[in-house]
């Protein structure tokens, strides 16, 4: 599965999770045109302070950009689910970030219903929600994803549910099998994460949590990152990161 090649940059952008300031402060650093392809990680919701204006944003940038791509995460999922448009773990929702997220869109998370919820998302957020949304996409080399991958099975044959939940049984292989290099957000860390001799790039460096929001620029080899409360920019060339991280092969 190899997609066309959008003409501009290749970027990509880690978990937001309703950091609207940071990730509006991020786009205009990166300033994406319409030739670019911007991939967006997943997790637009939840424990953040304002889910409800990241979705906009989003809405707004996939006006502008044709090429956007917007990945599904487990928040996205959870949310769904909880509100009964399929999904899964939606028993999980309001435990994990999702009564930030109703108080984004002005109801009370102790009394607010799925139906609640549901007349008070604009027809634009319904519908980018539940049909908006892709599971991976590949291109020139990357494979990018929400949470990661089953080792051993090709991207075409991976499940929604690893790639929205993996974890461990993805970070914890030394090679994961697949002719890509691996980019997924999901797990935070303090930093971008992309470990010697691994064809992996973990991009959530926990925003949320008062780390960063991070994006890669590809073509120009640059990571910009914005720091949560204080917006503080920072870009720094990874040129020979990349080219490392390009010239490590599949291990049988």
């Amino acid at each position: 599965m190899v997609n066309t090649p959008a003409s501009g940059r290749l970027l990509c952008i880690g978990d937001i999770h309703g950091c609207a300031r940071e990730f509006e402060c991020l786009i205009d650093a990166l300033a994406p045109g319409a030739d670019d392809r911007l991939v967006l990680l997943g997790d637009y919701v939840d424990r953040g302070p304002d889910s409800a204006g990241v979705l906009r944003q989003v809405l707004a940038l996939r006006d502008r950009l044709p090429h956007l791509v917007t990945l599904r995460g487990n928040h996205e999922e959870m949310l769904l689910s909880w509100l009964g448009w399929g999904g899964s773990r939606g028993d999980h929702f309001l435990r994990a970030g999702g009564r930030a997220t109703l108080s984004s869109f002005g109801l009370s998370a102790g009394e607010a219903s799925p139906e609640d919820l549901a007349a008070a998302l604009p027809e634009a957020e319904r519908s980018f929600l539940s049909a908006g949304l892709v599971d991976l996409w590949a291109e020139d080399g990357f494979l990018f994803v929400h949470a990661g991958v089953r080792p051993g099975i090709v991207a075409a044959q991976q499940s929604r549910e690893d790639l929205c939940w993996i974890r461990e049984d993805f970070l914890s292989v030394p090679e994961h099998g697949l002719d890509e290099i691996v980019v997924f957000g999901h797990t935070a860390r303090p930093e971008v994460w992309w470990p010697a001799e691994r064809r992996v790039l973990g991009l959530d460096s926990g925003c949320v949590y008062g780390g960063w929001l991070s994006a890669i620029d590809f073509t120009r080899a640059e990571l910009v990152q914005v720091r949560s409360s204080t917006l503080e920019v920072q870009r720094c060339c990874i040129e020979e990161g990349l080219a490392a991280l390009r010239s490590r092969v599949l291990r049988a």
